[in-house]
Formats: structure tokens, C-alpha cells, sequence
């Protein structure tokens, strides 16, 4: 099981990768700054909703910040979210057909 302190160190050393400020992470999620920096410090627990925003802000897939070690910045870019957008489409279609 990962432990809420895991995902906020990971929250922190993502924004940080970014040179973004708690501030600016938490106003592009659109969560309070106060909660956003009770969340870094490992004293209150992310609802899904709040990992996605957090996520997309930060242009991670959600799941890095459940890892229990960074060992590669795997951004995600339009043209690869695009690109995996085509590829679940033509496997749905190839299911269908």
C-alpha cells in the first residue's frame, strides 16, 4: 500500500522538477493554497479529483505520484495524448469490425 506521505513527496518533488510554486500548483488545480500546502506536508489526504488536477498541472501521468521512487520525468505532451487517444479508438474499431 502507498502511504500519504509518499504521494506528497512526490507532489512536491514534481512541482519542484517544474520550478512551479505551491501557489501557482494550487491556483491552476483550483484548490486552496492553504489546503494545496497541508497536502506537500503530508497532513491531509488527495481525493482522486485532486491527484488528476494536481497531475495535469504539473503534465505528469497521475500515477508518478504514487511511486516510491522518481527515476525518470515521463512528461506528457499533446501529441503523445493525441496519439494515445488514435490508438484506443482504432482498437475499439478493430473490435468492432
Amino acid at each position: 500500500m502507498i502511504s500519504p506521505k509518499t504521494v506528497s513527496e512526490n507532489i512536491r518533488y514534481w512541482r519542484e522538477q517544474r520550478n512551479y510554486t505551491q501557489a501557482y500548483v494550487a491556483d491552476q488545480a483550483g484548490i486552496s493554497r492553504r489546503w494545496y500546502i497541508s497536502l506537500e506536508n503530508g497532513m491531509v489526504i488527495p481525493q482522486i479529483s485532486h491527484i488528476l488536477a494536481i497531475a495535469e498541472v504539473l503534465n505528469i501521468e497521475p500515477d508518478l505520484l504514487f511511486k516510491k521512487e522518481q527515476k525518470s520525468d515521463k512528461l506528457l505532451k499533446e501529441g503523445d495524448i493525441e496519439e494515445q487517444v488514435k490508438q484506443v479508438i482504432r482498437k475499439a474499431l478493430e473490435k468492432l469490425l
